[in-house]
C-alpha cells in the first residue's frame, strides 16, 4: 500500500500517483477538489480545512487509520475525527468508517457525489478510515 503524504502545496501541482493536498477554503468560496479524489473537509458545506487524495482515474484510494502523522488539516488539526462534509470525486463509491482500519459504522458517498453536512447523518466528526473501490 502505498504512503500518503500532506503536501502543502498547488491542487495543479499535487496530481500525481499518492498526492495529498491540505488547504484552508473560505466559507463563501465554491468547494474545490480535484479530479479523480476524495476530498475531507473540516466544517460543513466544504468549510475550513480540506484533505485531499488525488490519484489516476483507475486507483483506489485509501487510507486504513486516518490518526496518523500523515494526516493533518491546516492548523495542525487532526483529519481523524474532525470531518464534517466529504467530495467523493473518484469513480468509485467512497466508503467512510467510524473506527480506524474500516471498523465501526459505515457510511457510503457515491462517486463524483458529496455529504455536505455529516452531522445530519450521525458521522459529524467520527471518521477514522476510508476506501473506495
Amino acid at each position: 500500500m502505498a504512503k500518503w503524504k500532506s503536501l502543502r502545496v498547488p491542487v495543479v501541482l499535487a496530481l500525481t500517483l499518492g498526492a495529498t493536498v491540505s488547504f484552508s477554503t473560505q466559507a463563501s468560496a465554491a468547494p474545490v477538489c480535484p479530479a479523480n479524489s476524495i476530498c475531507l473537509y473540516q466544517d460543513d458545506a466544504f468549510g475550513g480545512g480540506m484533505f485531499a487524495w488525488v490519484a489516476p482515474a483507475t486507483a483506489v484510494l485509501q487510507a486504513p487509520d486516518l490518526n496518523g502523522p500523515d494526516y493533518y488539516f491546516p492548523r495542525a488539526v487532526p483529519v481523524n475525527d474532525n470531518v464534517s462534509s466529504i467530495i467523493n470525486n473518484s469513480n468509485y463509491v467512497g466508503h467512510f468508517w467510524t473506527n480506524a482500519n474500516y471498523g465501526g459504522y459505515r457510511i457510503d458517498v457515491d462517486a463524483h457525489k458529496w455529504n455536505s453536512k455529516l452531522s445530519t447523518t450521525g458521522f459529524d466528526n467520527s471518521i477514522s478510515s476510508f476506501t473506495n473501490r
